[in-house]
């Protein structure tokens, strides 16, 4: 009986390898890994602007008490400071001139950002527009109609992703400044930003400024203040003779 078992042993193994089921194609398990990571990375961009929403949320009114006491606590000082300026306090005057300097670092940077942004998107449409045509899915292969399913993949994909490419454009400055008006443009851009530069320029000179004032004529100073601000001056007359 084992003899006979072991005779037949091979014609069972070989009747169980038949009966194996094929293996399954590697291309729809290719796809969905492809349409996964494309996935991937929006829900977790998704979550994570979720998440930064709500904490956002819970952090407001804790921001808006902190605000409210800062306010109160600059009004209470505000007496103090209009008395400190009225007697030529050193040290209060010393810190209205770090906050000129303070001040046009801040307005020249958000200046300059915003316009970069809106000339970056400026050029970026013009690019897109000039290839506009291009973007243009075809409906026909060698002449022949692309079958009923790739048809309507090929319509959807123009619609909902092509066309609003297509049809995106940047009409006025993001957060209008002054000065800022109309389509971005590198025209319009530079008397604005000449304009920023003088004065932020002339800002930042006000520490020196009150020191010479206080200190009593100084040649190196006064050189010093003179090329500074007549460089922020030439800035601006240069721009507009441009």
């Amino acid at each position: 009986m084992l003899r006979s078992i072991t005779l037949f042993m091979p014609a069972l193994v070989m009747a169980a390898k038949k009966v194996e089921a094929p293996p399954e194609p590697a291309f729809p398990g290719m796809l969905v890994d492809y349409l996964f990571g494309l996935a991937s990375p929006v829900g977790n961009a998704a979550m994570g602007l979720a998440t930064d929403i709500a904490s956002l949320a819970l952090a407001a009114p804790a921001f808006g008490v902190d605000v409210f006491v800062w306010s109160v606590g600059l009004i209470r000082q505000f007496p103090g400071t209009v008395k400190n300026v009225y007697n030529a306090d050193d040290a209060t005057l010393n810190k209205m001139t770090d906050f000129c300097v303070y001040a046009s670092g801040v307005i020249f940077v958000t200046y300059a950002s915003l316009t970069a942004l809106n000339l970056a998107l400026g050029v970026a449409v013009r690019v897109k527009n000039y290839f506009q045509d291009d973007m243009v899915l075809p409906d026909k292969v060698l002449g022949q109609a692309l079958p009923s399913p790739l048809l309507e993949a090929r319509n959807i994909i123009q619609k909902q992703v092509l066309d609003r490419i297509r049809s995106f454009s940047v009409n006025a400055w993001i957060i209008p400044l002054e000065g800022q008006s109309g389509a971005p443009s590198i025209a319009s851009a530079v008397p604005v930003l000449s304009s920023v530069i003088s004065a932020c320029m002339i800002l930042s000179c006000a520490p020196a400024l009150h020191n010479l004032m206080k200190n009593g004529a100084d040649k190196g100073a006064a050189e010093a203040l003179a090329y500074t601000m007549g460089t922020a001056l030439g800035i601006q007359y240069l721009a507009k003779k441009i």
